[in-house]
């Protein structure tokens, strides 16, 4: 397995021929640094912007949220996987219900 299959989940739904060109890179990094710019993070100071690239070629990103509760802080790519999951409706889901909080990674991966 590649590093860049790593963390796909199943596979089921990937596209066959997952690759990106260098401008869709250049799009997902500068995307990441500007929600990096927006995340909260008061305990680690340890800021982290995360970006998706849509089928559609929509980029849609996130940023990591630190809570006092550490259990309840928010990585960056839970972050942009929220913001597809409202912006999108069911892209990522194939129609099926997302839990909500710690739940959610293991509902878009089983």
């Amino acid at each position: 397995m590649s590093s860049r299959d790593s963390g796909r989940g199943n596979g089921a739904d990937a596209p066959s021929d997952p690759s990106i060109t260098s401008d869709e890179l250049d799009r997902l990094i500068e995307h990441a640094d500007r929600a990096k710019a927006r995340a909260y993070a008061p305990y680690s100071n340890f800021r982290v912007g995360a970006a998706l690239l849509t089928e559609t070629g929509d980029v849609i990103a996130g940023c990591n949220v630190e809570n006092s509760s550490y259990g309840m802080s928010m990585c960056a790519e839970r972050s942009a996987i929220y913001r597809v999951r409202f912006a999108f409706d069911n892209l990522c889901t194939g129609g099926r219900e997302l839990a909500a909080g710690e739940c959610l990674v293991g509902s878009l991966v089983s």
